[in-house]
């Protein structure tokens, strides 16, 4: 049987580089569509990672409320206690408490954050003072003992957090005397604020909640836990408060109120720290609210006083539907 082995008609088979050159153009081209969308995919799920965060921490509150007769953990700039009143003689006495100095000494009652991690089971030795700052992560201690307890207060996409930097330091509970709280008491390195309308109590006449959070008229729309580097109003160098709101007498006022109140009066390098800076985003000043930002792509995660967590956009109609103090 003959077979014909006829010549080849083509040259071999290969890429020319103006071919390679299209191939990798569009490889380049897919890859920059497709890094956009997959960079909003991580952030959207550091976002409900951090809402997730946050509804454990809502439970907590809860089940610490139902363990101690609906007494929540209190922070706040407690200004009608001073030292000697800051005890569990001048407090209630379903707060949890720490030896100042020893068995015997003055017992001082647990930030809000290290209350709600103690009651989870992560453990504290509440002998002294000093033994409660290692496990608070206090700047200058050991990172890796705080392990437990700095990973229920880290937003996982609080991408400034860093443990050693006493910006991170919110001082959760503030007596009358600042240098004692902040030389001298606790910290805990936290990337969310807390509401001191809900948690707190004041000096004046007032209609706070002390941490009896079921006190509430609007729970579903007050907020008590939110996203947010604390603020500067006043710190000693490099420490802020991780507290939002110590206004008396503004019934009704709203996350949209406090930023236009920052806005009108604190001075421009104080409000770049400010509340903006704390929802993580940038500031416009011309045009006041300006989407984008660090955290959670223009929003900020906030915790009610009913339970419920709600990624709310930072936009000014979206923010006056969040209140600091009710109506």
């Amino acid at each position: 049987m003959l077979i014909y082995r006829g010549r080849a008609s083509r040259r071999a088979t290969g890429f020319t580089l103006i071919e390679l050159l299209v191939v990798i153009g569009v490889i380049a081209l897919l890859v920059g569509l497709l890094l956009p969308v997959l960079s909003g995919a991580r952030a959207a799920a550091r976002t409900v990672k951090c809402g997730v965060k946050l509804q454990s921490l809502s439970a907590l509150t809860a089940s610490f409320a139902l363990d101690r007769k609906e007494q929540a953990p209190i922070a706040g700039r407690l200004w009608q206690h001073s030292r000697a009143q800051f005890t569990r003689a001048g407090l209630p006495s379903n707060l949890m408490f720490y030896f100042e100095s020893g068995p015997g000494s003055a017992e001082r009652p647990f930030p809000f954050f290290a209350s709600l991690a103690a009651h989870s089971g992560v453990p504290f030795d509440t002998s002294s003072k000093a033994a409660m700052r290692v496990k608070l992560g206090f700047p200058g201690e050991d990172p890796d003992a705080s392990g437990d307890f700095t990973s229920l207060t880290r937003c996982p996409d609080d991408s400034t957090f860093d443990q050693q930097q006493l910006k991170h330091l919110g001082n959760t509970l503030l007596p009358e005397d600042l240098t004692w709280t902040v030389a001298n008491g606790l910290g805990e390195m936290t990337s969310y604020m807390l509401n001191e309308w809900a948690l707190g109590e004041s000096y004046t006449s007032s209609t706070r909640l002390f941490g009896k959070l079921y006190k509430g008229k609007f729970p579903s729309m007050t907020a008590y836990v939110a996203d947010g580097e604390p603020r500067v109003f006043e710190p000693p160098a490099d420490i802020n408060y991780a507290l939002f709101y110590d206004e008396e007498t503004m019934p009704g006022y709203t996350f949209a109120h406090y930023n236009a109140w920052y806005r009108l009066y604190m001075p421009e390098e104080q409000f770049v720290g400010g509340v903006f800076y704390q929802f993580g985003a940038p500031v416009d000043y011309t045009a006041g609210f300006v989407r984008g930002g660090m955290r959670h792509k223009g929003a900020t995660n906030v915790t009610f006083l009913d339970g419920h967590v709600a990624t709310v956009p930072l936009t000014e109609a979206a923010l006056e539907g969040v209140y600091i103090s009710e109506p």
